[in-house]
């Protein structure tokens, strides 16, 4: 028996609700000791009664002054509600951004594809939204601005990437990527950075502000510190260094990043050209994810809720049969996302994060599989082109 549409949104619907009843649950009966809600709540108290953000050691409050003020909407509610409140806002938008995403770049069965990219995210993102960790943000963000990419509604593309910004540094990567390959944006984002910069005044005094300014720029420093010294994070680097290949020089790091960043962006600016413009947008989101996996010094095993819906498009793309490579690969690499913690005590007992990064590594081989597809295909177009014309 073959599923109607609106029953297929019913029952997706119904897998976010069952997902947000567990998360809530979960807490409740922990009395929300494991979030870390109460780090962005209590830099809010902080932030509204005028005292400092930011101590020494890379811990505690890692964001920006922004994500204690939008912060502030849970802080003064006791604790349960505003938990509970907050814990429901982050599952309630991922499951928007994911919805709205799969709408708009999927006309034709997209309720399918909703129930398939939410049978892909939700247990990857069951680590992040059970503790309340604002990767949720991240990623929604990322989707919502990608939507509005594709929809070439630019100043709204500029308000989610902000906004996600504003919430968790880390969106940085996607914004710029996307600031450098779409024209459009360009002069957008930069307003958009200037009332970024601009926004913590509006509810504080200038010296305040400039003060925890100053302080976040020194938390981020050593918090980056942190991440390039340990070899627990669930990124390349803390990879290798459970193979005897420990890189923990900040400079090279550096140095890789960089060069990784600067092949990231000549591919994306590439595929702008031989790709559609929908192939591009996933193309890009999926580009800024892995390279966020594999790069952020501070990269944990719940931020892979991030490279979800780049997983569910590759396995959509590629037919979901699981005797194909493409099919069998995206299956590992979501099984790897939601298991990494036990998969990496399981083989190295004390180490837990250094599988994740398997994950991404074959996303991006899928992607760069898809990069020489789209130059294949561009190659036989030009063929064909000048083959018409000599007949001409």
């Amino acid at each position: 028996m073959i599923m109607k549409d609106h029953h297929r949104h019913y029952l997706t619907f119904a897998f976010w609700g069952l997902f947000l009843v567990i998360v809530l649950l979960l807490n409740i009966v922990q009395d929300f000791e494991r979030t870390v809600i109460g780090s962005y709540i209590g830099g809010a108290i902080h932030w509204f009664n005028g005292k400092p953000l930011y101590y020494s050691g890379g811990t505690g409050f890692l964001y920006f002054p922004h994500s204690a003020i939008l912060s502030g909407l849970f802080a003064f509610f006791p604790k349960q509600i505003s938990y509970s409140i907050c814990l429901s806002t982050l599952v309630l938008f991922l499951a928007f951004s994911v919805f709205t995403f799969v709408k708009n770049l999927y006309n034709k069965n997209t309720s399918q594809y909703f129930l398939f990219y939410s049978l892909v995210t939700i247990p990857i993102a069951f680590s992040s939204a059970t503790v309340g960790q604002f990767n949720i943000t991240v990623i929604a963000t990322m989707l919502l601005a990608s939507t509005s990419i594709y929809k070439e509604k630019w100043n709204i593309a500029v308000f989610w990437m902000v906004l996600g910004f504003a919430l968790k540094p880390i969106v940085l990567v996607f914004l710029l990527l996307c600031w450098a390959v779409y024209r459009p944006l360009w002069l957008k984002m930069a307003i958009g950075m200037v009332l970024f910069l601009l926004f913590p005044f509006l509810f504080q005094y200038p010296t305040y502000v400039l003060e925890q300014y100053k302080g976040c720029y020194q938390m981020l420093t050593i918090a980056h510190e942190v991440g390039v010294t340990g070899t627990n994070w669930a990124q390349l680097f803390g990879f290798f260094s459970h193979f005897s290949l420990e890189i923990t020089s900040s400079f090279i790091q550096t140095v890789i990043r960089m060069l990784m960043a600067l092949v990231t962006l000549v591919i994306a600016l590439r595929i702008k050209l031989i790709a559609t413009h929908r192939e591009t947008v996933i193309y890009i989101l999926g580009l800024s994810a892995c390279y966020l996996m594999l790069f952020n010094p501070r990269t944990e095993n719940s931020t892979y809720v991030v490279l979800a819906p780049t997983i569910a498009s590759l396995w959509i793309a590629s037919g979901y049969n699981l005797k194909n490579y493409m099919s069998l690969s995206c299956f590992l690499a979501a099984l790897i996302s939601v298991m990494s913690y036990y998969i990496s005590n399981l083989i190295i007992p004390g180490h837990s994060s250094w599988a994740a990064p398997i994950a991404a590594i074959i996303i991006s081989i899928n992607l760069m599989i898809y990069y020489f597809k789209f130059e294949k295909r561009i190659g036989v177009k030009r063929q064909i082109t000048e083959g018409c014309a000599e007949l001409v």
